[in-house]
């Protein structure tokens, strides 16, 4: 009896992974909204917060997740070229990571950099949209003036939506 639920929950984790591989390349994907959190590590304080605002060109950028671990981006606009191309993973214990190599004119020079999301754990995924936020919270250390050290976390969500 206890095999066969250990049998039952592992073939349970393998297809949610399943399914949310499949929801992710169903649909195009565009960012929605991104949330920044600034937390007090040792009490847990939230300090501030904003959201990037999203504009017409984030609104029309187009994220397609495709088999094989490649995504690709559709950029309408502040780029030198309208398509990328970059890969992708997705884990059992639902970690997203993309990479893709990007490139903006900046004051008339072309800039390259990775845009994406390293370990990113995926929070929601329907068919309609998913959120995912940092797995590991980047750290940060501020010294007041007497020399106290107070430990920062920042924390972000990311949320797509279908196009």
């Amino acid at each position: 009896m206890g095999l066969f639920i250990v049998f039952l929950c592992s073939s349970c984790k393998k297809d949610a992974y399943d399914t949310m591989k499949i929801r992710l390349r169903k649909s195009n994907w565009y960012l929605r909204e991104l949330k920044h959190y600034t937390y007090n590590d040792s009490t847990n304080q939230l300090l501030y917060n904003y959201s990037d605002p999203t504009n017409n060109c984030s609104d029309n950028t187009i994220y397609e997740f495709k088999s094989g671990g490649k995504v690709t981006m559709k950029v309408p606009c502040n780029s030198p070229r309208s398509f990328y191309e970059g890969t992708w993973t997705l884990t059992e214990d639902s970690i997203l990571s993309y990479d893709i190599l990007y490139e903006i004119i900046d004051m008339g020079n072309a800039r390259t950099f990775h845009l994406g999301f390293q370990n990113a754990k995926v929070l929601e995924l329907n068919m309609d949209a998913f959120r995912l936020t940092d797995k590991n919270p980047l750290i940060l250390y501020s010294f007041d003036s007497t020399g106290k050290r107070t430990v920062i976390r920042q924390q972000y969500i990311a949320t797509f939506a279908a196009k």
